[in-house]
């Protein structure tokens, strides 16, 4: 019994140690300080290595810092953890279309938009990942789903154009970036 209450007292003590330091991450964060808040995260994860949010967060947070291959680890292990996670997947997949690996990027987001059928964002990524891995025909189908949930998405009408002219339809392509614009 004292060996099993020692035990719940360290895992105690050491989730809180890791809501303190996510919660400093938050603050810092929130002060623009974002190697401050980066160094938190990472005690954070070093706290808790099995926790999807918090690689999650350490690896958005690397990619806003550019440090891009990090952030896909990191995302890639918030993945490992659990495989449903949808923002990881968005995370993942922009991060992989910022490091040029459209086709990846747009397997990622196609599993994210089976998972999360009604989240705008998932399907313009896609759209944009297919874009710019070449399948045109599929990201138009993309984008106008991403159009479909949010009719004012005008970054999705405008990649929609982009797919247009793509596919040679050059008329429909300027209007579609036309309203985008406007």
């Amino acid at each position: 019994p004292a060996t099993l209450l020692n035990e719940l007292k360290e895992h105690v003590a050491s989730r809180a140690q890791g809501s303190l330091h996510l919660t400093n991450a938050l603050e810092n964060y929130s002060m623009g300080s974002l190697e401050d808040a980066l160094s938190e995260l990472q005690s954070a994860v070093a706290a808790h290595p099995g926790y999807a949010d918090l690689r999650c967060r350490l690896g958005s947070l690397l990619a806003e810092l550019h440090r891009l291959e990090e952030a896909l680890t990191h995302l890639e292990k918030a993945l490992e953890i659990n495989p449903s996670y949808v923002e990881a997947r968005l995370h993942h997949g922009i991060v992989l279309l910022q490091l040029g690996r459209a086709g990846e990027a747009a397997e990622t987001l196609e599993t994210a938009t089976r998972l999360e059928p009604g989240y705008a964002d998932l399907h313009y990524f896609r759209g944009v990942a297919r874009l710019k891995s070449g399948d045109a025909a599929g990201a138009g189908s993309s984008l106008d789903e991403a159009l479909r949930i949010n009719p004012d998405y005008h970054r999705a009408r405008f990649y929609r154009g982009l797919a247009c002219f793509a596919l040679g339809e050059e008329s429909l392509g300027f209007e579609r970036i036309r309203k985008a614009i406007e």
